[in-house]
């Protein structure tokens, strides 16, 4: 109803927004997004997973290099990359600089988890992880101890250059720098475009600032019932 909105780009959530739990695009879905491309619209993936999984996942089904889109992906809700040719190039003056961010808050982020952990139960990655990422992260027994904790500590990070990402029961303590809102706002500056020209769909927590960004927000079905309000209050459309 009302006016037909303009939209020039997609961006979609990976895990439960494009892709079900065996990390398959429906085939409904993998028409339309063909249609969409044919019809001169751009496509973004904006995911938590670091780009070698994204680009697996994929190559799994049948998109990514060789195929003509994605023609953008934003990975580990960070790291921006454009599909040129026979590869994705990394935008790397962003990619350097907010990693950079990210890893030099990290031993701040550490004592932290150490004076948290003394009243909360959470696993820690391993500082592998934490150096190969960037970032710090945490998983809980379920979704409401992840909410609880970060609830909790809201007021006592604000002063912090660190908050806390919830997705489902990981906790992803990153650089107020860092964000899937934030890699977006650099792409489509990049693209030059304006965010009401971005039909943004995402289902979890970890995608809130996004879908609050100034886009036109979508979820799913199985969405994050505060997703689904957000995106409702927004305007935008639940399926």
């Amino acid at each position: 109803s009302g006016e037909d909105k303009v939209i020039r780009a997609i961006v979609l959530d990976l895990d439960g927004t494009l892709i079900d739990r065996n990390e398959s695009i429906a085939d409904r879905t993998r028409e339309f997004l063909d249609e969409l491309v044919e019809d001169g619209r751009l496509v973004c993936i904006a995911t938590g997973r670091p780009f070698d999984q994204t680009i697996e996942i994929l190559r799994k089904n049948d998109l990514g290099v060789g195929h003509g889109y994605p023609h953008g992906l934003i990975c580990e809700e960070r790291d921006i990359y454009f599909l040129a040719g026979d590869a994705y190039r990394s935008q790397d003056y962003w990619n350097r600089a907010r990693r950079a961010d990210e890893q030099r808050i990290i031993p701040l982020v550490r004592d932290f988890c150490k004076i948290a952990g003394e009243s909360d139960a959470f696993f820690v990655n391993s500082e592998y992880l934490q150096t190969s990422r960037g970032f710090v992260e945490l998983l809980f027994g379920n979704d409401e101890e992840a909410q609880r904790f970060c609830e909790f500590t809201e007021s006592k990070v604000a002063a912090m250059p660190f908050r806390m990402i919830q997705n489902k029961r990981n906790v992803a303590i990153r650089s107020r720098t860092v964000g899937k809102e934030f890699a977006l706002n650099e792409l489509i500056r990049i693209w030059m475009l304006s965010a009401s020209e971005v039909l943004a769909i995402g289902d979890s927590l970890n995608d809130m600032e996004m879908l609050k960004s100034g886009v036109q927000p979508a979820t799913t079905d199985n969405g994050d019932r505060r997703i689904k309000a957000a995106v409702a209050r927004r305007g935008g459309h639940v399926s």
